[in-house]
């Protein structure tokens, strides 16, 4: 499985995407353990997820929007 984006610039079309591997299982909600990253055909980088927490609810905390009224948010 995995995922692909594009970006048009001067030199063309560039391909960017991630490949996921080792599925895995935790409360029912199925994962992938590894994500390898490419870009333009070469790899950027490497995930391995070793602990993974799923909530419930966010904090409202994490949530900032874009715009004016974000200055407000971050102050709550």
């Amino acid at each position: 499985m995995r995922s692909i984006g594009s970006v048009a610039g001067s030199m063309g079309l560039m391909e960017f995407g991630t490949v996921y591997a080792d599925f895995r299982t935790q409360d029912g909600r199925l994962y992938a353990a590894e994500e390898h990253h490419y870009a333009a055909g070469q790899s950027t980088g490497y995930t391995n997820i070793e602990r993974i927490e799923f909530l419930d609810t966010l904090p409202e905390s994490l949530y900032v929007p874009p715009g004016p009224e974000a200055k407000t948010r971050q102050n709550i």
